[in-house]
């Protein structure tokens, strides 16, 4: 899932409500999918976000889309780090 990239410069682009994600979890949630892809590099999303899903497994997906390849690789890691504290570590 994505928001649209909401910091992109181009105002014709439609992006999201950045807190898109958080109305749209319960619901998701709730939803018949065994597991969703949450795209976080632009919207860098308040990581409680990923306590509210208690039923599906999520993919947070951290690394920027671009033809280029990523300089490092410090940031995502940090970012995933973080992600870690808001997540169930125990996996079934």
């Amino acid at each position: 899932m994505c928001c649209g990239y909401p910091d992109l410069d181009d105002d014709d682009y439609k992006k999201a409500d950045p807190t898109s994600y958080h109305q749209l979890s319960e619901a998701i949630d709730e939803a018949a999918f065994d597991q969703i892809s949450i795209e976080d590099k632009h919207c860098c999303n308040d990581l409680t976000l990923l306590e509210r899903f208690q039923k599906i497994r999520l993919l947070f997906l951290c690394c920027r889309n671009s033809i280029q390849p990523p300089r490092n690789g410090r940031r995502s890691k940090e970012r995933l780090q973080a992600a870690m504290n808001h997540i169930d570590q125990e996996i079934g």
